[in-house]
């Protein structure tokens, strides 16, 4: 039997399946096909969160942070070693994302540092996006660690996956 591919959740993503439906049309198409995916597909996935994830998770709206953290009970949570506090400020330092981005730049190292296939997220401003996706990809290569992929639940469905 072979290993199932590994998936770190970004908060972004437990947001999406968890919140309310957005008015916003994009927003609650993301929604939508976050929840489709965790409905049809999770279970062909390891996942895993990470103690960023769980503390941003329980932050704000005490009942919408319940939903957040009952979606990720029990799935594990990776650790916060050395090695990851140390990629992390090496995106800060060489400016791959802004000083007041350091939970994204520990989302990035977790991921990769533990080896994990895919980070999902909906955060295009510090993690999925294009710029991004090719610096860690660089980062990683040069410190000997293969990075994972970045997409979002949609790329998933849309692979079938």
């Amino acid at each position: 039997m072979t290993e199932k591919p590994s998936i770190y959740l970004e908060t972004s993503v437990v947001s999406f399946l968890t919140n309310r439906l957005s008015s916003d049309l994009v927003v609650a198409g993301h929604q939508r096909s976050t929840r489709v995916w965790w409905e049809e597909y999770r279970q062909n996935y390891g996942l895993y969160v990470s103690p960023i994830v769980l503390r941003e998770a329980g932050q704000g709206d005490a009942e919408a942070s319940k939903r957040r953290l009952d979606a990720i009970r029990g799935i594990p949570s990776l650790e916060l070693t050395e090695a990851v506090f140390e990629l992390a400020a090496q995106f800060l330092n060489q400016g791959i994302l802004p000083e007041k981005a350091k939970e994204d730049a520990l989302h990035l190292a977790i991921s990769t540092v533990h080896g994990i296939r895919f980070l999902l997220s909906w955060n295009y401003r510090h993690i999925a996006n294009p710029l991004t996706r090719e610096a860690l990809t660089r980062m990683s290569v040069e410190r000997s660690f293969i990075p994972p992929t970045i997409c979002n639940p949609h790329d998933l469905l849309e692979a079938g996956q």
